[in-house]
C-alpha cells in the first residue's frame, strides 16, 4: 500500500508524515508534495493508493486534484485535510468521491482509525475490480469461443450442403479472418477431424448417396462430387469404403442398371 500526502505547508506536511510514521501500518512508501502540480507528476511515475492531500493551497487545489485523478482513472482513495468544517466542502466531496476529512490538527488516534478504514476500503475495491476484470474476461471469452464455434458449424454445414466444392484452407480462413492455421486447429478440435478429412467424408457420402440412389454414370459421380480425375476417384472411394465404385453400385444400388 502506497501514501502520499500533499500540503503547502511544509512543516505540517513533516509532522503528518512523523505521525504516520508512528502509526502501528505499514506502508510501502509514503510521497509528499507540496503543490498539485507535482502531486500530478508524483502520481505519474508512482504507484499511489491512498492520498491525503490539504483542500486549500495556491493555484490549484486539493479538488482540482480530485478531479484531476477521476479524468485519469486513477484508483486512489483519497482523504482530504481542512481546517474547518464546511458543509459545501462535504457536497463537493460527493462529486469527487473523497472517502474522508481530516480536520486539522489531526490527531493521531483520528488518522490512524481513519488510515485503517481507508485501508480495508481500498483493498475491498482492488478485490471488487479484480472480480470485475476477471469476470469480463470470462464474459469476452465465453464470447470469442461462442463466435468460434458458430464459424467453425457454418463451415462444416457448407462442406456438408456442397462437399463438391475446393475449399481451401487459406481461402476460408480469408472469407472467415482467421488464421489458417489457427482454423484448421480449432475445426478439428470442434469437428473431431481435420478438414480434409472432414471434406472427403461429405464427398464419399455424397458418392456413396448418388451411387445408391441414382442411374447416374460413375464418372459424373465423381464430378458432381469434385473430382475431375476419375482414377483418384476411384482410389479415393476404395480407400473410404474398400469397394471399387462399380462394386459399391452393384452390391447396394436401388437401381440396377
Amino acid at each position: 500500500m502506497n501514501l502520499l500526502l500533499v500540503d503547502d505547508e511544509v512543516l505540517t506536511l513533516e509532522a503528518l508524515k512523523l505521525q504516520v510514521l508512528d502509526l502501528p501500518l505499514s506502508f510501502s512508501s509514503i510521497g509528499t508534495c507540496y503543490d498539485v502540480e507535482s502531486a500530478k507528476e508524483y502520481i505519474e511515475s508512482h504507484p499511489v493508493s491512498l492520498l491525503i492531500c490539504d483542500i486549500e493551497m495556491p493555484g490549484e487545489s486539493g479538488f482540482d486534484l480530485l478531479q484531476w485523478i477521476q479524468d485519469h482513472g486513477k484508483m486512489i482513495t483519497s482523504i482530504l485535510l481542512t481546517c474547518h468544517a464546511d458543509f459545501q466542502y462535504a457536497t463537493a466531496g460527493i462529486r469527487y468521491h473523497v472517502f474522508d476529512y481530516l480536520l486539522k490538527p489531526v490527531s493521531s488516534d483520528q488518522l490512524l482509525t481513519t488510515l485503517q478504514r481507508a485501508i480495508a476500503f481500498t483493498f475491498d475495491q482492488r478485490q471488487l475490480h479484480k472480480k470485475r476484470q476477471e469476470l469480463s474476461s470470462e464474459y469476452s471469452d465465453s464470447s470469442d469461443r461462442s463466435s468460434l464455434s458458430d464459424t467453425i458449424a457454418q463451415i462444416a454445414a457448407m462442406i456438408e450442403e456442397h462437399p463438391e466444392k475446393n475449399y481451401s484452407r487459406k481461402e476460408l480462413a480469408s472469407h472467415f479472418f482467421l488464421n489458417p492455421d489457427y482454423l484448421a486447429k480449432c475445426f478439428k478440435r470442434e469437428i473431431g477431424q481435420s478438414l480434409p478429412d472432414f471434406l472427403l467424408k461429405k464427398r464419399m457420402e455424397k458418392a456413396m448417396s448418388l451411387l445408391r440412389y441414382t442411374d447416374m454414370q460413375i464418372q459424373t459421380v465423381a464430378l458432381k462430387c469434385g473430382y475431375q480425375n476419375f482414377s483418384y476417384f476411384a482410389k479415393c472411394f476404395k480407400e473410404e469404403t474398400g469397394l471399387s465404385p462399380k462394386d459399391f453400385r452393384q452390391k447396394f444400388s436401388l437401381h440396377q442398371i
